[in-house]
């Protein structure tokens, strides 16, 4: 029988003459259910987790813990999935406790790990155009020590980095690759692409930055640095950014009376913001610069850029 609770049982004793009955009142109780977990148990934030519990026996709700402080109770249609969203990484302990007639709850309960995802976005440098044959430094944006970065350039070239370090690629003929970054790091994984412009220059051009924060020291007892290698961003020393193959060169800087305080024929050589082994004042300087390239092409310009003391 499924009918629970207290029942009238009589017992009834004859031996053909003589009848005796008894009646007893009888509590019945269910068995308890049985409750079988199934669902999510790894994903990345922010994960979707479904759950469904299989129950066995008299039913009448289930309640789920979901671990993160939400709670649910189903009333019927068991058997029908549960979701639940995650968006914070970490460990999750979910409960479904399946409650019978009887008052009696049995419980079954999976670990659901959130894992961090992750992003594969990364920078370029230079940001403008790049000649054919010019290297260009790619930087993802955050850096997973154990996460695997993938790199496709687009030109039939790849590279395999851990810990997020940057990686510099040159692109030998005019186009538009696009470089792709996949991240991988456990299950989670993103990628993301960047469509770049490669030109094949003819001749060459020069431009200059327009202000510069030189060292302390950094002159020694000239005023020229070896450029050579030297990241422009870290703007310690004013030089022309030369794109081309160079054939004469001439740079030179002016204080505003138009002393001259710094000259060079020498493209790897910069100003450091010395002069006589002196780091110069705050202020505006003037500059000129000339340049002849390799296909007979040439250039002149003239400007100011401004010294910031640190």
């Amino acid at each position: 029988d499924d009918v629970w609770g207290e029942q009238s049982v009589t017992l009834t004793l004859s031996n053909g003459g003589c009848t005796s009955a008894v009646t007893e009142t009888v509590l019945l109780i269910p068995l308890p259910p049985l409750v079988q977990l199934a669902g999510d148990t790894t994903g990345c934030a922010p994960l979707q987790g479904v759950f469904s519990a299989s129950v066995e026996g008299v039913v009448d709700s289930v309640v789920w813990d979901f671990g993160d402080g939400m709670t649910r109770v189903v009333y019927g249609s068991f058997g029908l999935d549960v979701l639940q969203g995650y968006f914070t990484p970490g460990e999750y302990v979910v409960t479904a406790t399946a409650y019978g007639p009887g008052g009696y709850g049995i419980s079954e309960n999976v670990w659901v790990d959130v894992m961090l995802q992750v992003n594969a976005g990364f920078t370029v440098f230079p940001t403008v155009c790049l000649e054919a044959g010019e290297s260009a430094e790619f930087t993802p944006y955050i850096n997973y020590p154990s996460a695997t970065y993938a790199w496709d350039f687009g030109d039939g070239a790849v590279d395999f980095t851990t810990g997020g370090m940057p990686v510099a690629h040159s692109f030998d003929a005019p186009g538009s690759p696009t470089v792709q970054l996949v991240v991988e790091q456990g299950v989670c994984s993103d990628s993301t692409w960047v469509t770049l412009c490669v030109e094949d220059l003819i001749g060459g051009s020069v431009s200059m930055p327009t202000a510069f924060t030189p060292l302390f020291g950094g002159g020694g007892s000239g005023s020229g640095g070896e450029i050579q290698g030297y990241d422009v961003r870290d703007n310690d020393i004013f030089a022309p950014v030369i794109r081309g193959s160079v054939l004469a060169y001439d740079f030179t800087v002016y204080n505003r009376w138009g002393e001259m305080i710094f000259h060079t024929s020498n493209p790897e050589i910069g100003w450091t913001g010395h002069y006589n082994g002196k780091i110069c004042k705050q202020d505006v300087y003037v500059w000129k610069v000339a340049a002849v390239f390799i296909d007979g092409s040439s250039v002149e310009y003239a400007g100011d850029v401004t010294l910031i003391r640190r």
